[in-house]
């Protein structure tokens, strides 16, 4: 136990509270379970702090690998829960325990290892048959073993078998099934390309396709919806917003609103198991106006990028004379009536948007991914420069798309976007990937001013450019272009997600008309101000 304790206790943070010291092991022990039991989770982490043993129990371990495990402090949940397993190398909730801590840790192998002891000692044990089934499922992403995936599938299948209304069990195979239908896929194209495919000496230089660019300012709704969005085609909207209004929204604005709100920031790490290729930044939570003030002062360098910031949430009053765009204000999450979104927390998607975006010119952006549940997206772009790299939807099988997690194989680690205009495969990847030499990008430079559509399902790469640091908004959202994609996306989200669910029963409902919740005329080739669009409600 000491050694354990001290690692619990070092592991601790700001809030850690004075350790409570006990006569005994049991009464210690006991005494933790009691308070774990009522939530009071950092107050049980006191008193096993205050066990000092030299030989632990297993009660002990267990409660130490829980009580860590409930904190997030996973190293330490890893040696508690294999502590246990010294005691009980055959106890299916020790050998469960464990597992999780090792996935949540990403040892993902050691995890299928463990789970894999955990349902030959109890084959009845639907949860650890599930985890077993997620984790081939993440491994099968590192080295694309086919066997792996099918292995998923018979676990996946196999829990449902013993519970049949697992929701975890039921998302996770819908995934890995969509995973084999994209390999079957990839086998049949591979073998029509192997005939006449060079074998690749050099980088692979993708054809680089640019975007369309229109000015918004003589663009209808009609124009905009049957030209580009209802056919699923981005373009970038010029004169969407006036020089003006661009020019008063900088980072002075920005401070002065919100500078004192708390930022917690992410980091890129291009290949990562991670969604985007962000993660967590090492740098402390800050205030806004001190992020800003270190990204826009001199010879300063760093990748901590603010992304996808709930503005709302954060920061109303930078919307109090925000305008939105005439061509995404059709949004029908704005329509979801109170009744919907308080009964069932949609208010988490209704109220998201727009977040915000600030990063250093050159030094961030994030890493190949889709936008979630078939959402078009939009982003306006206020200071600086990024380049956006976009796939269509079809290419997922040549960029090596990954269901179970998300990301992809062709990502930022192994593609070349230093060039304007110019997309390469490095030499390696593309004989590791040789699907991806069908590939073709579209690519832009989005400029201060400058309106990005992005629709529904397709792979983009941003990167923020050299100079001006970036500053941008951006919103998620849901009209008549991408309404059945979207709701059947929300649908399959709703398995193990009750918000996305109510919002697929709502809009599958008698209460929503899409024809009638669609702007026409006047209204639809008007901007709204933030308060009108924020009115959009249906009536119970």
């Amino acid at each position: 136990t000491t050694t354990t304790t001290t690692t619990t206790s070092t592991t601790a943070t700001t809030t850690e509270i004075p350790p409570r010291l006990f006569a005994d092991e049991a009464s210690a022990v006991a005494e933790a379970q009691i308070l774990f039991g009522e939530g009071k989770t950092r107050e049980a982490e006191s008193i096993l702090r205050g066990v000092k043993l030299g030989k632990p129990s297993l009660n002990n371990c267990m409660m130490h690998g829980m009580v860590a495990f409930e904190l997030e402090m996973m190293a330490a949940a890893v040696e508690s829960f294999s502590c246990a397993v010294k005691h009980a190398p055959a106890h299916p909730r020790v050998l469960y325990s464990l597992g999780a801590a090792l996935e949540r840790v990403g040892s993902l192998d050691e995890a299928y290892h463990v789970y894999g002891r955990a349902v030959q000692s109890q084959p009845s044990h639907s949860h650890a048959m599930c985890n077993r089934g997620v984790v081939a499922a993440l491994l099968f992403h590192d080295n694309r073993s086919l066997s792996l995936l099918q292995k998923s599938e018979q676990l996946l299948q196999g829990a449902l078998a013993l519970d049949a209304g697992d929701p975890i069990a039921r998302s996770k195979l819908l995934e890995v099934q969509r995973q084999l239908a994209l390999e079957t896929k990839a086998a049949e194209i591979l073998a029509e390309d192997a005939a006449h495919a060079p074998e690749q000496e050099e980088q692979l230089e993708l054809s680089v396709v640019p975007i369309d660019r229109v000015d918004a300012s003589t663009l209808s709704y009609d124009q905009f919806f049957n030209t580009y969005a209802s056919k699923h085609k981005p373009v970038v909207l010029k004169n969407a917003y006036s020089e003006a209004y661009v020019k008063q929204r900088g980072f002075e604005w920005l401070t002065s609103r919100c500078g004192s709100a708390e930022v917690k920031l992410k980091h890129g790490e291009p290949g990562a198991r991670a969604w985007a290729g962000l993660v967590s930044s090492d740098t402390p939570s800050q205030s806004l106006a001190d992020f800003v003030h270190a990204l826009t002062a001199d010879n300063v360098s760093t990748g901590d990028y603010l992304f996808d910031w709930n503005i709302l949430r954060h920061c109303p009053s930078l919307l109090s004379d925000w305008s939105v765009s005439r061509f995404f204000a059709q949004d029908f999450l704005q329509l979801v009536p109170d009744d919907v979104a308080l009964a069932h927390n949609t208010e988490s998607f209704r109220d998201f948007w727009p977040s915000l975006f600030v990063g250093q010119g050159g030094a961030s952006g994030s890493d190949l991914h889709v936008d979630a549940w078939c959402s078009n997206f939009w982003m306006v772009l206020l200071r600086g420069r990024k380049l956006w790299t976009l796939f269509d939807p079809d290419a997922e099988v040549r960029l090596y798309r990954s269901h179970p997690t998300g990301t992809f194989s062709i990502n930022a680690s192994v593609l070349d976007l230093t060039q304007p205009g110019r997309v390469a495969l490095t030499a390696e990847a593309a004989r590791r990937y040789p699907l991806a030499q069908g590939l073709t990008a579209l690519q832009t430079e989005l400029a201060a001013g400058e309106v990005l559509f992005v629709p529904a399902g397709w792979p983009h790469v941003v990167r923020n450019l050299p100079g001006e640091p970036t500053l941008a908004m951006s919103g998620n959202y849901l009209d008549a272009s991408n309404f059945d994609c979207a709701v059947g996306a929300l649908a399959d989200k709703g398995i193990i997600n009750l918000p996305a669910r109510a919002l697929a029963e709502f809009f599958n409902s008698s209460r929503f008309d899409k024809d009638a919740a669609t702007l026409t005329g006047h209204e639809a080739d008007s901007d709204m101000s933030w308060a009108q669009f924020k009115k959009r409600r249906l009536k119970k």
